[in-house]
């Protein structure tokens, strides 16, 4: 998750989108007052070798929303005489975006997410359970056991209103990067780095891991995603 007050963005991460790409190639644009929230160990260690790191997702009271957030890189001198209220997190959500910064800044700045095929996200999902874990030996099936509720929905959604400007679909992610360029000022479409790519899929089809049973349930369980967004398997 990345706040930008130079640019006036809230680039809200969702789950197997290439969002740790998109924010490692944002981060490098953000200004000393940014909100940049941590990623995965081995992609920190990319955007660290870029100079590159973290900043401001800690808030410490006293605090009103819309405030100046303390740079988490202080945080050892809040912590003794200021609670910790809230940590902008990786994937915080638009729910919990919007209550910390408040309306005005939510309303005024330009959000936007990405989403994907929701057959083919679980199939990268489950790739990369596989790929981190080596103790992970749950089959696909037994794996979609768990995908009843969308997995980036509420990330973008309050009470099943989508309250982002532009969902940009993964499957046009390099026109639909291109396609915000102005309202971000930065053109990132062209510049995306290579994170989290080793899951051991080999472009495989996600398909491939599909009976009509399997189907079905993803089917269920996102319906609404499909329905908004035109999904077919």
């Amino acid at each position: 998750m990345i706040l930008s007050h130079d640019h006036q963005f809230i680039f809200v991460k969702t789950e197997k989108t290439a969002g740790t790409s998109v924010e490692m190639a944002l981060t490098s644009h953000c200004g000393p007052l940014d909100i940049v929230t941590p990623i995965a160990p081995e992609d920190e260690r990319k955007r660290a070798a870029l100079g590159l790191a973290p900043k401001n997702r800690i808030i410490t009271g006293p605090y009103k929303a819309g405030s100046e957030i303390p740079d988490g890189v202080d945080f050892a001198k809040h912590i003794n005489r200021n609670q910790v209220l809230f940590r902008f997190k990786n994937h915080s959500g638009a729910r919990q975006i919007k209550e910390q910064i408040g309306d005005k800044l939510w309303d005024r700045y330009f959000k936007f997410t990405i989403e994907r095929n929701p057959w083919d996200s679980q199939v990268s999902l489950y790739f990369y359970w596989k790929s981190v874990n080596p103790k992970f030996t749950m089959n696909f099936g037994t794996f979609l056991q768990r995908a009843n509720e969308p997995l980036n929905w509420e990330r973008y959604t309050i009470d099943d209103k989508i309250v982002v400007d532009e969902v940009i679909q993964y499957e046009k992610l390099t026109e639909g990067l291109a396609a915000i360029k102005d309202k971000i000022g930065i053109d990132i479409s062209q510049s995306l780095p290579r994170a989290k790519s080793n899951t051991g899929r080999n472009k495989r089809d996600y398909r491939e891991l599909y009976n009509a049973e399997l189907r079905q349930r993803v089917a269920k369980g996102y319906e609404k995603v499909i329905d908004t967004f035109g999904y077919t398997f």
